[in-house]
């Protein structure tokens, strides 16, 4: 049981930090929602989202009574079930004949009974519960009131005055501490009273909690269970000044300066004892202070979101002079507010930030909010469109590593999969229908034959692996594209080609049994069709009559968007797909928020900025709320319209499905001037762009894979290389004519060969280059030029550090070319003595490296370790989910060891191979000196090679300048990564003797490594050992070899290398 405190509390150890109450001024802040008034307590959707990933929370800033709803993403109605129909089987054998016949009443009926699951809901998403803050003495009417939520930064908070006190709150959801915080203070001393409680959602007048109490006279904790899951809520206060004290379970605070507040809700999905680690968190949480936590968020936050940014222009003072619901309402009108759509844009970058983590599950129907114990559809994940919606913006939002909740939820799938093809279908391969579960539930959902019994749900999701590829270039996320089930028209006719491509980039052969499976599958495909009746495009093989013809879904336009095998090179089917899209609008489709996004997305695909721009805003004014979250009526909340919204957005900006960089191919009316930075486009690229009276003025292209590039503007103009080189009008983008918004006039492209890390910058002729080779604006000769609006601060900071790089690599390499020629010169003459000067520094073993853990003992460092494209002068091995975190092979390797002639050579690989031009490794190699580090002789074999190599590692370049603060070599020797992590703390301690009491061998590389690791950690760099399979090390043995043949060298230098 643990200790409760049952006495008072006097809190003296903190200290009242300064405070700035002067008014917070939201509208004149563009990143941020705000509003004149708290958020309504029975509103919940008018409340404002906050989240890490994991853990998330809707803040009320209620007075005299305050709100935070909290969820936790893994808190669902229970654990995993198996609900596959035993019958299926037997039901499919009725089921084939009666649709064969049209019998499809009958048809149905079977499937009602054989087909859909049982039981026939899954597990749904469980609300946490009401995290109440209340406030006494604070009565009467507040003035000066606004709450916000600033996008850029990731908090939420509240100012009001009450009585001629001043009162603020901040709110934030840190991913770094994996809490919630809240930051209350007050201008006048001791004006902070008040208690907090938590409680459940109501049914009448029950309240469903397991447990409740408070202890050590600062915390709270409730214990939730839902059938095998429980859950555990904690949270801790803080103080500085009055007094704290524990009532039954709430804690009471009189008379503050100011108070902290941390919150956790950890469940038995991911720990065994979720009490344990929801106090742990909060504990550790609060004994750091406010602002260094508050720091780790904001820096985690900004990292990702500040990647992009966009202007669509500038609003009237009128309309910035109202609140965000205001402005929301007065879209109606049909007025256009360039700054809304632009928050909203980035609101849908801040809520995928929100609820997508490396480790969290992906959002679901409410993202990781919800406050019913019924939510709309279970608040399960929808995988007809809607969590593939969710993850439209990822990709060209420049948000890649978000998608990774995706993808391990793709992996549960594949797993369950199998069995219920197998059960269901006595089939191979894996299925998914139209909903599941965070336990990958696959079988059907619901009795509904309109959807239920849908089998294609995982295909759809694939989608998103390919498009990670396109986007990123990283091979591994194709591994998935391995098992491909059945399906029909657009879906399966582009998973197959998907596969097909996957399989040729990862080198597998193209006569295996299932590629030639696939591709006579593929050939066996019928083709789009054309309506004769309706002139439109056809949803089903037969031109039935449709009993909906304004269905919210755009099923049959797939191919469109978000798709890409309908263009405007089949003038056939792209008109048929516009009257397909006009006679379901006509008939009341895009009546609800995901519906209408997906609407303005194919509007944008067909390139139509009027009736993008139009769609835009009906789904604002009309399936938003002042929230600014998206609502499918009759749903409360559903996020996907926000994520289908912000990448409608996107495709109005920048497309680049038919492997050509399309810049502005929408640009919405209302948008004469604007600008936009670090969208992504296929083949990773990623644009920058301004443009003024309705056209393309400058646009920036960074090349992070390298590759072809093919850039046109869809405003008409034609893109001039200024940097990276290349140039030339490529082939016509062909015009097709016809109604609504298809407006290709033979746009021309230009083709570029690019390599990793180039800026390809448009001239358009408002650049200029200076004598010294800076990039700055025509008119005003500034890299930086707030008249111009250009930013080429950028450009100039890649070409200075290619530049510097290039300098530095040809110094070095005339180095060691001296210093060999010397060698050759000398090679006959007597032997001269000199006085030996140590080039290393020797260690004291204060400080140890530490072993590097992975996953599994049979991961592959590119697993963990992808091409990181943001350091333009040079690719390297980066963490995937620490860019701060980089990697190095590191081998060596004696030949004829034991003989006379052995010869050691040590190598290392520090840029991934397949992104050079060239495909060489890229890295650097040497031979063993004939001396040590500080003038000692020694023997040429392999485990001095091997500690040769990793000092080589780190002598290779300034890597903390680089923005690491954390490096991993990894090697495939036991003797050297044991050696630099456990024994030789025994040795520094024992006096270089090992167990036997025999000196250790290769002391002085042993006392120069840990010199230089001492080095490294006084400039913020640690360094890790990560012993790796030999096999996957094969890069730098090679290199290492190559070393063993380079002539000898006797004085032991830091830079005895030869860069490759």
């Amino acid at each position: 049981m643990r200790t409760f405190a049952v006495t008072l509390a006097l809190t003296t150890v903190l200290v009242a930090t300064a405070q700035d109450f002067s008014p917070p001024n939201s509208k004149d802040i563009h990143s941020r929602l705000w509003y004149s008034a708290p958020g309504v307590s029975t509103v919940w959707h008018e409340h404002l989202p906050i989240g890490n990933g994991r853990l998330g929370g809707m803040v009320r800033g209620g007075i005299p009574a305050d709100m935070v709803y909290i969820n936790e993403d893994s808190f669902w109605s229970g654990g995993p079930m198996n609900r596959v129909n035993p019958s299926a089987q037997d039901s499919l054998g009725r089921i084939r004949p009666w649709l064969l016949q049209g019998a499809i009443p009958d048809a149905t009926f079977e499937a009602d009974l054989g087909i859909s699951g049982v039981p026939s809901s899954m597990r749904q998403y469980m609300p946490g519960g009401d995290f109440q803050i209340v406030f006494q003495e604070q009565t009467g009417n507040a003035t000066d009131y606004e709450r916000w939520l600033d996008l850029s930064d990731g908090t939420a908070g509240a100012y009001y005055n009450l009585g001629g006190t001043t009162y603020k709150r901040e709110y934030l959801a840190s991913n770094p501490d994996d809490v919630l915080a809240i930051h209350l203070t007050a201008s006048e001393a001791g004006a902070l009273s008040f208690y907090i409680k938590f409680q459940r959602p109501t049914s009448g007048q029950n309240r469903w909690a397991e447990a409740s109490y408070a202890e050590n006279g600062d915390t709270i904790i409730t214990k939730l269970q839902e059938n095998s899951i429980v859950a555990y809520f904690a949270a801790k206060v803080k103080i500085s000044g009055g007094k704290m004290r524990q009532v039954g379970d709430q804690i009471q605070v009189s008379g503050s300066d100011e108070a902290w507040i941390y919150a956790n809700m950890e469940t038995t999905v991911r720990h065994e004892n979720p009490l344990e680690v929801a106090v742990g968190k909060v504990e550790a949480a609060a004994s750091s202070s406010y602002l260094t936590l508050r720091e780790r968020h904001v820096s985690d936050h900004a990292g990702l979101f500040n990647r992009t940014s966009l202007s669509m222009g500038n609003s009237t003072d009128a309309q910035r002079s109202k609140d965000t619901g205001a402005r929301r309402r007065a879209l109606s009108d049909g007025s256009f507010d360039p700054e809304l759509l632009s928050l909203f844009f980035q609101y849908g970058r801040y809520l995928l930030i929100a609820s997508s983590r490396p480790g969290s599950f992906p959002p679901n129907l409410q993202g990781i909010w919800n406050s019913a114990l019924d939510p709309a559809w279970g608040s399960k994940f929808t995988i007809n469109i809607n969590l593939q919606m969710n993850y439209w913006p990822s990709e060209v939002g420049n948000l890649h590593e978000l998608t990774e909740p995706l993808f391990d939820l793709i992996a549960k799938l594949y797993e369950s999969g199998k069995v219920t093809a197998k059960k269901m279908y006595n089939a191979r391969g894996w299925v998914a229908h139209h909903n599941t579960d965070i336990w990958g539930d696959t079988a059907p959902q619901d009795i509904y034959a309109a959807s239920a019994y849908w089998p294609m749900g995982h295909v759809w999701l694939l989608q998103h692996v390919f498009e990670h590829y396109q986007y990123t270039g990283d091979k591994h996320s194709l591994k998935p594209l391995s098992i491909g089930p059945t399906m029909d028209n657009s879906l399966l006719r582009e998973l197959f080609d998907n596969i097909l491509k996957a399989a040729r980039v990862l080198g597998k052969n193209d006569n295996s049994t299932l590629l030639q499976d696939i591709q006579n599958t593929k050939e066996r495909l019928p083709p789009l069709q054309v309506s004769p009746r309706t002139g439109s495009l056809m949803e089903w093989i037969e031109d039935y009559e449709e009993s909906e013809p304004g269905h919210r879904h755009f099923s049959p336009l797939y191919g469109l968007f978000p798709g890409s095998e309908i263009t405007p090179q089949d003038p056939k089917i792209w008109n048929a797909s516009i009257a397909l899209i006009k006679r379901r609008v006509d008939s009341g489709s895009g009546n609800n928020g995901w519906s209408r996004s997906w609407l303005a997305a194919l509007y944008a695909r067909l390139h139509s900025g009027a009736q993008t721009q139009s769609s835009l805003s009906t789904l604002l004014s009309e399936y938003t709320y002042n929230s600014l979250l998206g609502t499918g009526p009759p749903a409360p909340f559903q996020i996907d319209g926000n994520f289908g919204g912000c990448a409608a957005i996107a495709e109005s900006l920048l497309q680049s499905h038919n492997g050509v960089l399309n810049v502005l191919p929408a640009r919405l009316p209302g948008s004469e001037a604007g600008a936009f930075e670090g969208l992504v486009g296929r083949g990773g690229f990623e644009v920058s762009a301004r443009w003024s009276e309705g056209k393309v003025e400058w646009a920036r292209v960074l090349s992070r894979v390298g590759g072809a590039l093919n850039v046109t503007f869809g405003t008409g103009g034609v893109f001039k290389v200024a940097n990276g080189g290349g140039s030339g009008n490529g082939t016509s983008i062909p015009s097709f004519g016809g109604g609504n918004g298809t407006i290709f006039e033979g746009l021309s492209y230009v083709a570029v060969n690019t390599t990793a890390g180039g800026v390809f910058m448009d001239t358009n002729d408002i650049v200029h280059t200076l004598p010294d080779g800076q990039t700055v604006c025509r008119d005003h000769h500034l890299a930086l030029c707030e008249k111009c609006k250009l930013d080429f601060t950028l450009v100039n900071r890649v070409m200075a550090m290619k530049v510097d790089h290039e300098n530095k690599r040809a110094a070095f390499l005339s180095d060691i070319q001296s210093m060999r020629d010397d060698i050759f010169k000398s090679k006959n003459a007597p032997e001269k003595h000199t006085e030996h000067h140590p080039r290393s520094k020797c260690g004291t073993g204060k400080i140890i490296p530490t072993l590097f853990t992975q996953p599994t003992p049979d991961t592959h460092p590119s697993d963990l370790f992808a091409a990181d494209t943001t350091n333009p002068s040079a690719i390297r091995f980066v963490n995937r989910k620490n860019s701060a975190q980089g990697m190095v092979f590191v081998s060596g390797v004696c030949l004829d060891e034991g003989q006379a002639d052995s010869r050691a050579g040590w190598g290392i690989i520090v840029d991934p191979c397949e992104l050079v031009a060239d495909s060489s490794p890229r890295g650097v190699n040497g031979r063993l000196e004939e001396e040590g580090p500080f003038g000692d002789k020694a023997p040429q074999t392999g485990s001095r090679a091997e500690l040769r190599a990793v000092l080589g590692a780190l002598h290779y370049c300034d890597w903390f300048s680089e923005g690491l603060t954390s490096m991993v070599l990894a090697i495939d020797s036991e003797t050297v990564v044991k050696g630099a992590t456990e024994w030789i703390k025994k040795w520094v301690k024992t006096g270089w003797k090992t167990s036997n009491r025999t000196p250790v061998k290769n002391k002085d590389l042993w006392e120069a490594l840990l010199g230089q690791i001492e080095t490294e950690a006084e400039k913020g760099l640690e360094v890790h050992f990560w012993r790796i399979d030999r096999t996957f090390n094969v890069g730098a043995q090679e290199l290492a070899k190559k070393g063993a043949m380079l002539p000898a060298v006797k004085e032991y230098t830091p830079h005895n290398s030869a860069e490759l």
